[in-house]
């Protein structure tokens, strides 16, 4: 979201849709989002996942941050996008353990990346990841320490979203959703977390 303005991800295409919602609002009409030739060429389904937008008063404010599931580098790095903004380019999140990337937001001033990965042998697991925000830049790998991490022995799921509001006292809540896939060995879970400093 940035303002009225939303944007939506379309993965097996690897496009990114506008939609300005003060005309109409969910009957508004999207506009494709310029994106650089690389976006095209992200594997189908594993594209573009994730989107931040970088409000005001932030750096790389009026940014798009796009970053792809399992679109790798020539490093085996995940990519990702910076959109408008500042210093538009192509950036790699370090990838580590199989992980692949399912959503990002902007909470605390830093990047929060959720993560997943899924093997028959060792199940799901899925981690947070914190990433400055003043790392990400055109050309750079970014990386950032994990401050969460879960698999099947602590009841997650295929944690697809991540979202933060704050409350009236201050904290940051981080609220990450599930999705059953329509399988019946899955399930859709919705799990809050207050973020500790």
């Amino acid at each position: 979201l940035d303002g009225s303005l939303v944007y939506i991800g379309l993965e097996r295409v690897n496009q990114v849709l506008r939609f300005d919602f003060s005309k109409g609002f969910t009957r508004a009409r999207g506009e494709v989002v310029p994106l650089p030739p690389a976006a095209g060429k992200l594997p189908f389904n594993k594209g573009l996942e994730a989107l931040a937008f970088v409000p005001k008063g932030m750096p790389l404010a009026g940014t798009l941050i796009a970053i792809s599931e399992r679109g790798l580098d020539a490093k085996g790095n995940l990519i990702g996008f910076l959109i408008g903004g500042p210093s538009p380019g192509q950036f790699s999140v370090h990838r580590t353990d199989k992980f692949d990337i399912s959503d990002a937001v902007l909470a605390s001033g830093e990047l929060l990346v959720l993560e997943r990965k899924f093997s028959w042998l060792s199940g799901i697991g899925i981690r947070i990841r914190r990433i400055a925000l003043t790392s990400l830049a055109p050309g750079a790998v970014v990386d950032g320490p994990s401050i969460f991490e879960a698999n099947l022995g602590e009841e997650v799921d295929n944690m697809e979203g991540i979202d933060a509001h704050l409350t009236p006292e201050g904290d940051t809540v981080l609220t990450m959703v599930s999705d059953d896939n329509f399988s019946l060995l899955q399930r859709t879970l919705l799990l809050q977390f207050t973020l500790v400093a």
